[in-house]
């Protein structure tokens, strides 16, 4: 009987079918869960009852409420201290009267030490008030899972690292521990270019929040590392051999568990991350690999550049045009000699198609790629890899072709892997918001494995 009133709302909702919710009234549900956020991170959890109707309901796994009075005693008396509230909305579905929103309701709560991740299933429906605001009218869910992990307070110390030749500068995120407490750690790779460190300070600061020492550094020759090293033209070979540097200074610091370090990385950073895990099995536990191009540079790029390309109005005969030279490039850097007939055919090109990205025109080898990185198989791919390695996926990822990667990871008990629908490389939704599960997985992934 418990779900006849939810059933009745959806009924109702499809009578009033005139048209799909229009754009409009989603942007001011999405406004009112943005409020709804803010103040579970304020820890005003009672103010989150104001967002209900007079008549709402709420149908939950652990509660049957009816009424706004009830409501606002069920949230008013909720234990816990408000930490974070997340949701992945899967479908939207009625009209602007009745906004029927569907996915996974992530809510953080905190009691003492320990943060408890309450994971719903749910349908809420939205009902547009006379004055054209929206108030939920249903709340329907369902338990989906539970995180519960230790939650430390954060120190920030910056860092520098000798690492050959070069001085590295670093933030290192160490979770406040007792004394002599020895914590896992994790070496938090940057992925390609130079974005700058401050966009890699979330991951690292997070992972220590759940009690993991965590390092990131400027690449070298950026940011405040010194010395005569360059992220330019470093070859893989030469950031594997840095990396392992790293690592060796993290292990030996003596609030770390050598036993207990990984890598981490993005992108050309996820890359890395499986390739140091496979030169360096004895040092690296884990391995948490994020949007990984798992192919050659040569083939990741020509894919990345045909997906460029794609967006563009020129016809594919011309962007087939366009992916031979790029393809006749990288093997001539291979060869580390580019013929000046190849440079002219860029050069005719480029008369035709002015505003086209296309290879360099001269005959100079580029700073980069590195002609060593063209062919690398990344030490034979994740067969290879003997610790526990998690990848993590966009399935629309227009940098790195999935597909093919996919092809590339065994399936082995010590591999875990998961694709996020609707996710581009940064596996972020068309709206730019991060995948709800995303961090949650990682966090559950990396707890589990670094755990007693």
């Amino acid at each position: 009987m418990r779900h006849l009133h939810f059933l009745s709302l959806l009924l109702a909702a499809q009578c009033h079918l005139l048209t799909a919710q229009s754009a409009a009234a989603i942007a001011k549900i999405d406004s009112l869960r943005t409020e709804m956020w803010r103040l579970a991170e304020a820890n005003k959890l009672a103010e989150i009852a104001e967002f209900y109707a007079e008549d709402a309901r709420i149908d939950g796994f652990d509660v049957h409420l009816s009424g706004l009075d009830d409501i606002r005693k069920y949230w008013r008396n909720l234990s816990g201290r408000g930490v974070d509230w997340i949701w992945e909305i899967d479908a939207y579905g009625g009209n602007d009267l009745f906004v029927i929103q569907t996915g996974i309701s992530h809510l953080t709560l905190a009691y003492g030490a320990d943060h408890i991740t309450y994971s719903s299933a749910f349908s809420v429906v939205w009902r547009r008030q006379d004055n054209g605001d929206y108030k939920i009218h249903s709340d329907f869910y369902r338990f989906h899972d539970q995180l519960r992990y230790r939650a430390f307070d954060v120190r920030q110390d910056s860092v520098r690292i000798i690492a050959g030749q070069d001085t590295l500068f670093g933030w290192l995120f160490k979770p406040v521990a007792p004394a002599g407490e020895k914590r896992p750690a994790i070496l938090c790779l940057q992925g390609g270019g130079n974005a700058g460190i401050d966009n890699y300070l979330y991951e690292a600061e997070m992972f220590a929040r759940c009690g993991i020492t965590a390092l990131v550094c400027d690449k070298a020759g950026a940011g405040k590392s010194k010395g005569p090293g360059s992220w330019i033209t470093q070859t893989f070979r030469d950031k594997l051999k840095e990396y392992g540097l790293l690592i060796d200074w993290l292990s030996a610091q003596p609030f770390v568990d050598k036993h207990k370090v990984g890598v981490h990385g993005p992108s050309e950073g996820g890359r890395m991350a499986v390739e140091t895990g496979i030169a360096y099995p004895e040092k690296v536990a884990f391995v948490n690999a994020v949007s990984a191009p798992l192919e050659t540079l040569k083939e990741n790029q020509l894919y990345a550049i045909e997906q460029l390309l794609i967006k563009t109005d020129y016809p594919y005969s011309v962007i087939a045009e366009a992916l031979a030279l790029f393809n006749d490039y990288f093997d001539a850097v291979d060869r580390r000699e580019i013929p000046q007939s190849l440079a002219q055919s860029v050069q005719e090109m480029r008369k035709k198609y002015p505003k086209m990205y296309l290879p360099l025109e001269g005959t100079n080898l580029p700073r980069m790629p590195r002609p060593e990185d063209i062919h690398d198989t990344i030490g034979g791919g994740p067969k290879n890899l003997q610790c526990p390695v998690y990848f993590q996926y966009g399935a629309d990822d227009k940098v790195v072709n999935v597909h093919n990667c996919l092809k590339k990871i065994p399936d082995l008990p010590h591999i875990t892997l998961t694709v996020y629908d609707d996710t581009d490389h940064s596996i972020n939704l068309e709206n730019g918001s991060t995948h709800g599960s995303y961090h949650l997985d990682k966090l559950r992934w990396v707890l589990s494995v670094v755990q007693p």
